[in-house]
């Protein structure tokens, strides 16, 4: 697959682009099949990492990347950089963590994350029932605690 993909840009090639995808999709459900940090699956999530980068798939991406971890294997980063396979992983996983970075709109409110306290209230970081509260309206002053 990986090497397919280093040879054919996605949509390019002689293979469809929805059986490429659904390589990739079944070798996700393969390897959700092995616990964070198995090794006999490292191997193989770094093939998925680089065909889901091809493929413009980001976030499932980056999380193989955080499964991967610092276990690099040659191959398929060897096909990225023919030097120094090292370097063809970390650039290709900077770049991933650029492209989901991107897809943050850079003037939206974060959606809420849980329950915070605020150290005002005592509710969550995100309430909106309270004048001190991050919800509170504009011009209105946070209340000391």
């Amino acid at each position: 697959m990986t090497e397919y993909l280093t040879e054919h840009p996605l949509g390019r090639g002689p293979v469809p682009r929805q059986r490429v995808h659904a390589a990739v999709d079944r070798t996700l459900e393969v390897c959700a099949g092995y616990e964070p940090g198995d090794p006999s699956a490292t191997g193989i999530r770094n093939h998925l990492a680089l065909a889901l980068t091809r493929c413009g798939r980001w976030e499932e991406a980056l999380r193989q990347f955080e499964l991967i971890g610092t276990d690099v294997r040659e191959l398929p980063w060897a096909y990225v950089d023919g030097e120094n396979e090292v370097r063809g992983f970390a650039d290709e996983r900077e770049n991933t963590r650029v492209q989901v970075a991107k897809a943050v709109p850079f003037f939206s409110r974060l959606p809420p994350r849980g329950l915070a306290p605020c150290g005002s209230c005592g509710s969550c970081a995100s309430c909106t029932s309270c004048a001190s509260c991050a919800g509170r309206p504009a011009g209105v002053p946070r209340r000391p605690p």
